[in-house]
């Protein structure tokens, strides 16, 4: 087994621990009232991974199926009308290749926990969200509908005599 070095400095590692945070941050607000101003900030924190991502000088883990999925998640949250289970699903599948890249990064233990804490917090919180959606008060019972058309036809048998 390889000894853990830092494959970049430390404020990088700070830099990514703050995107993860902000990103939990702005994904609740965005999936379970998604305004114009909440999923404008969610992409915004979305571009800041994008661009943390692109000029990072850590080779290992490769970033490209992270970038990948990452570019899905912004696409998705730019469709009109706003859709919470795909822009919800993206951001599940973008969280569960973002914890593998911190999983495989060398960066110190403290920090890494950090990360993994902010990115399982995240998906609770779409959990949740996505648990949500689509549930609403039961609306008021309807009015009764009318009454069926009498059948056509001969009368049935008489049926036997009860007992006295």
């Amino acid at each position: 087994m390889k000894e853990c070095e830092p494959c970049h400095g430390d404020s990088d590692a700070k830099a990514l621990l703050h995107i993860i945070v902000k990103l939990g941050e702005v994904v609740p607000p965005a999936l379970t009232n998604p305004t114009t101003s909440h999923t404008a900030k969610l992409q915004k924190v979305l571009q800041q991974l994008r661009v943390f991502l692109k000029k990072t000088k850590c080779k290992e883990p490769d970033p490209t199926e992270l970038l990948s999925i990452l570019e899905l998640t912004i696409v998705s949250t730019e469709v009109k009308p706003f859709s919470v289970i795909s822009v919800g699903t993206n951001l599940q599948q973008l969280l569960a290749e973002l914890l593998a890249f911190v999983l495989a990064l060398c960066v110190d233990r403290a920090c890494k926990d950090e990360m993994v804490e902010e990115i399982r917090l995240i998906q609770i919180s779409i959990s949740y969200a996505l648990g949500l959606y689509g549930q609403g008060s039961t609306g008021p019972i309807g009015p009764t509908g009318p009454t069926g058309p009498y059948g056509e036809g001969e009368t049935g048998a008489t049926g036997p005599q009860g007992i006295a």
